[in-house]
């Protein structure tokens, strides 16, 4: 049975990334996803917006070759808006962003306060840039929406069904020091959809901070990247952080 049509008409995509100038490997994973989406999209059926927080030698890459994913985006007659902006941190983040967090990694995190007005509100699908569109992006995009379901944030389990009991899966292994969304399972942040709308009324980027500040005033020891940051805040270190909200 073919999927439902999608109940949404523009698909909004955001990705990072983050490149030293001798190097662009994240600027190109973010034109291959793109070119992917592109390949799967539905031909005169599809608008897709991406907007991608780079810093200097990805965005300098992305603006190079970012004509050639319009061109094939024209050439499958699909609608596809491409925006390059730079990471560029409020006044009142910077510094707390630069001490206490791993500034690329956790953008994510930060979108509410990183994307531009006609970006930061609503709902967006953020995606890793080594990510590859296999299915109609305007459907997952839908879906990936629809799952929220009156929160600010759905993520998939870091394991999922398929390694459950493995005793060499991330959280059971190598991360098993590290908080988690759930008892068994932490939260995969490679693919977010987020209610931008939701997240500032939960006040999610002052969260960080505060939570940030109470792990230093702790005797926790803790280096978390953004999949660490989420897990705590959804509930896996809710003994020594404080609540969200």
């Amino acid at each position: 049975q073919p999927p439902a049509s999608p109940s949404v008409k523009t698909a909004r995509f955001v990705m990072v990334a983050c490149d030293a100038a001798s190097d662009p490997r994240r600027a190109t994973e973010a034109l291959v996803a793109m070119a992917s989406a592109v390949a799967s999209a539905s031909p005169e059926a599809e608008d897709l917006s991406f907007y991608v927080l780079a810093n200097g030698g990805a965005a300098d890459e992305l603006t190079r070759r970012i004509p050639r994913i319009l061109a094939l985006a024209d050439e499958r007659r699909v609608i596809l808006r491409v925006t390059v902006g730079e990471i560029a941190w409020p006044a009142w983040l910077a510094e707390e962003a630069a001490s206490h967090f791993k500034p690329c990694a956790c953008v994510r995190l930060f979108l509410g306060e990183l994307l531009p007005s006609d970006w930061n509100a609503g709902k967006i699908l953020y995606i890793d840039t080594d990510v590859l569109f296999v299915a109609d992006p305007l459907q997952i995009y839908a879906d990936a929406v629809q799952s929220l379901n009156n929160t600010f944030v759905a993520a998939a389990a870091e394991h999922g069904d398929v390694v459950t009991s493995s005793a060499d899966a991330y959280y059971n292994a190598s991360g098993s020091h590290l908080p988690r969304a759930w008892l068994d399972d932490g939260a995969n942040t490679g693919i977010l959809a987020l209610d931008l709308d939701r997240a500032r009324a939960t006040n999610l980027s002052m969260w960080l901070v505060d939570a940030r500040k109470a792990l230093d005033d702790s005797d926790i020891s803790v280096d978390f990247g953004d999949q660490g940051w989420l897990n705590a805040l959804l509930g896996g270190a809710a003994l020594y952080l404080p609540e969200a909200g």
